[in-house]
């Protein structure tokens, strides 16, 4: 028996060598999709929204960010990183690739708790332990090679961190779980990691009304109840206290939440639900993140798979599976729910965080519906062939390199227009990103007309200093005034009117990427130069106030 004990220890010992090798491998090659385009293309409006927030003093910040659409939690956190390690793109972007990477081993963790904890007491056998680590690695593995998931990786945006969190929240929660009373510690644990992702981004509500849900199952279902005995009673208890801290932490913020709902129910850009758009979500998330056509087919082919997978996992489910059907599907349902009520806020990049619990659902069906080792590990290369098809599919199409937008077009005005020559945006979708790549120039201007701003296009980091009126442009004196336009879509772009004795000259295309139109820039000219350029723009105190922040 003690030979047999050496024996089962040394082969556990092995075991678990491969498996952490094996994570670090997983780990390192997602670090390498996050970080290998990472700089390559220019900032766009909302991580161009991101920078110009940080600038601002950490109370106003707070302040700024509730006029807008978010919670502050990464904002805080984007301003004492870029306070330590500058506001470059890569200081800016490197902070969401490193927690994109912080995703894959949450991933790991998640999966790993929640397969233990299936078992009986939370202790498997030593055959059903084989299939936990491999569930574990294959969901990091798929964190770590989807498209969906790096694309969002890329940007100085709250993204990253949210999924992070939601998987630590879901992690500490396996490990509250089978916890005896004496270990209520890690109900703690789960309470701050879900408050933190309450206030990075506001579809961890919706996690949080999953996890009350199962939380209610386990502790009320009788089979669940049988299982755990005596601690079902101290379980409940610790549960509830978690649940209402969570509720209490998150009181100070609740003003601030309804003012914003307020203010997207009335007037946001997110298109109301069409009965194509869940086909079409779900393609983009497992195909092509950023294809904006709507292609009928290979979508119904997604969504046909995605439910016979669902259907398959939850034949006959275990909890964990249960758990994972709940932060995939609900969130999904909630939007679609929202929508009916005038609150449209159904987009693909607000669904990354149910992307994950598909990802999980997937690596637990390849593990739990293959019973046989050979034919499984196919399948799973199977999967992982294809994820590395897709991811470099996307990165063709993409052409970051090909797509120079805002940046491009700054270092042309960098070289052409002269230093006194004011350079005025005509909506703030180009205006925050050209300001990024032009702020050590100065002398750039948003143009805006009578009609205020819509809130979502970043008036909350607007102020009179950035502002440009029609009279005040008719004074300028310069020979030369340079506009930008974007082509993108977007609400609240006005034409900047083109002064008396000026001709209005094409100078420069830029393309942007990801279907973000395209940076245009003009010139106007005075058709009989007589003086020297200089320019009479009023100061930032003496010009009217059109955006209120």
């Amino acid at each position: 028996m003690a030979l047999l004990s050496v024996v089962g220890n040394r082969m556990k010992w092995t075991r678990n060598r491969v498996v952490g090798v094996g994570l670090i491998l997983i780990f390192l090659l997602g670090m390498q999709f996050r970080w290998s385009c990472l700089t390559d293309r220019s900032i766009w409006f909302d991580e161009a929204f991101s920078w110009r927030m940080v600038q601002y003093p950490l109370g106003e910040m707070i302040e700024r960010i509730s006029l807008d659409n978010s919670p502050p939690l990464y904002f805080v956190l984007l301003k004492y990183w870029s306070a330590t390690f500058g506001d470059s793109l890569l200081a800016l972007r490197s902070l969401s690739a490193l927690l994109g990477g912080t995703t894959i081993i949450a991933m790991f963790m998640f999966v790993r708790a929640a397969t233990a904890w299936s078992a009986p007491n939370g202790v498997s056998d030593e055959g059903q332990d084989g299939w936990q680590w491999e569930a574990a690695l294959a969901a990091a593995f798929l964190v770590a090679i989807s498209p969906f998931q790096v694309r969002w990786s890329w940007d100085i945006r709250p993204y990253a961190l949210g999924t992070a969190l939601s998987l630590f929240s879901s992690w500490a929660l396996f490990r509250a779980l089978p916890s005896s009373g004496g270990r209520t510690r890690w109900w703690h644990v789960y309470t701050v990691v879900t408050v933190l992702f309450m206030y990075t981004h506001y579809f961890a509500l919706f996690q949080v009304l999953a996890q009350a849900l199962f939380v209610s199952y386990v502790l009320l279902h009788p089979s669940e109840a049988i299982r755990l005995r005596h601690s079902s009673a101290p379980q409940t208890r610790a549960a509830v206290v978690a649940f209402v801290l969570i509720g209490v932490c998150w009181l100070p913020w609740i003003p601030a939440f309804l003012r914003q709902m307020s203010q997207v129910r009335a007037d946001f850009w997110i298109q109301p639900f069409h009965r194509w758009d869940l086909a079409h979500v779900l393609y983009q998330m497992f195909v092509e993140p950023e294809n904006p056509r709507l292609t009928e087919t290979a979508s119904l082919w997604t969504i046909d798979l995605c439910v016979l997978g669902w259907l398959m996992l939850l034949w006959r489910p275990r909890r964990e599976t249960l758990y994972v059907a709940g932060c995939a599907i609900l969130p999904i349902g909630s939007a679609i729910a929202l929508d009916w009520f005038g609150v449209h806020v159904f987009l693909l990049r607000y669904l990354l965080f149910a992307h994950l619990y598909f990802l999980a659902g997937l690596a637990l069906l390849i593990v739990y519906k293959i019973p046989f080792p050979f034919e499984r590990r196919v399948v799973m290369a199977a999967v992982v062939l294809s994820g590395l098809i897709v991811w470099s599919s996307f990165v063709a199409k993409a052409d970051l390199r090909g797509h120079p937008g805002s940046r491009a077009a700054a270092e042309w005005l960098a070289e052409y227009a002269g230093p006194d020559e004011p350079v005025v945006m005509s909506s703030p979708f180009c205006y925050l990103p050209m300001l990024y790549h032009l702020r050590t120039r100065g002398n750039c201007y948003l143009y805006q007309g009578e009609a205020l701003a819509p809130h979502y296009l970043g008036t909350a980091v607007l102020g009179p200093q950035d502002l440009l009126s029609g009279r005040v442009l008719r004074e300028c004196s310069a020979p030369h005034v340079w506009v930008v336009e974007s082509t993108a879509r977007v609400a609240g772009a006005n034409e900047v009117p083109l002064p008396s004795g000026r001709q209005k000259r094409t100078e420069g295309t830029f393309p942007e990427v990801f279907g973000l139109g395209q940076i245009q820039v003009y010139r106007y000219a005075e058709l009989n130069p007589t003086h020297a350029p200089t320019t009479r723009v009023r100061p930032a105190s003496q010009r009217e106030s059109l955006i209120h922040p």
